[in-house]
């Protein structure tokens, strides 16, 4: 039995992915979210991962780009497979090279969730066929681990990439120290080392480190 997550901040499109998945055969729900960050606590939690990973785009508290980013490095054998209403070769661009392996349209997802899902469990990449004319780039490239992002850059500790990973989002420091299972003073210790190290002051600071250093990823929300 294949088990799917997913993340979708509208109940009645998330209701409506679920019943497509549970009207095919051989896979299954494993929990549900209204957002990325609720997702990401739900899976820290969970003893068994799932194999899929069904990821809106635009969601709000943490966007599906920083999610499909965080999910990629930190559970490399689960396929993600975004889903969104915009079609914008960027976009998708952009969701495939933080680690998607599918991109599905709202509009059309009744035609193509049943395929996409056939062709992530044969190890495939699946792009909805409504998005015209994309093709993937050669440079696109997943690397498993955070420390394979800039092998020039300041040593960091995993925990303090991991915070940079997460600063960049909508997420308080006091959710950031959940998803991290440390507490808040940890948090703010890594804050302090890091200023030390990089430079920086001000949480905005790091938000533009870690975003021009690879750390993390921001959807280019563009419907043209």
């Amino acid at each position: 039995m294949i088990s799917i997550i997913l993340a979708e901040d509208h109940q009645k499109m998330r209701e409506a992915l679920v019943s497509i998945i549970r009207s095919q055969k051989g896979y299954h729900i494993s929990f549900e979210a209204e957002n990325g960050y609720q997702l990401l606590l739900e899976l820290a939690a969970t003893k068994k991962l799932p194999n899929i990973a069904l990821i809106d785009v635009q969601m709000p508290v943490m966007d599906g780009l920083a999610v499909t980013n965080y999910i990629h490095h930190h559970y490399p054998t689960i396929k993600i497979l975004a889903v969104s209403g915009y079609s914008n070769h960027t976009i998708v661009h952009d969701i495939i090279e933080a680690g998607a392996v599918g991109y599905i349209i709202k509009d059309n997802f009744k035609q193509s969730l049943p395929k996409a899902l056939l062709s992530l469990n044969n190890d495939c990449i699946f792009i909805d066929e409504m998005i015209e004319g994309f093709q993937l780039k050669k440079d696109i490239y997943h690397n498993s681990t955070l420390e394979t992002i800039k092998t020039e850059l300041p040593l960091l500790s995993k925990n303090e990439m991991v915070f940079l990973q997460l600063v960049a989002t909508s997420i308080t420091y006091e959710q950031i120290a959940d998803l991290m299972n440390i507490s808040n003073d940890t948090i703010y210790n890594y804050q302090r080392s890091l200023k030390n190290k990089l430079g920086l002051g001000c949480r905005h600071e790091f938000m533009i480190y870690a975003l021009q250093n690879g750390y993390a990823k921001v959807a280019k929300l563009k419907t043209r």
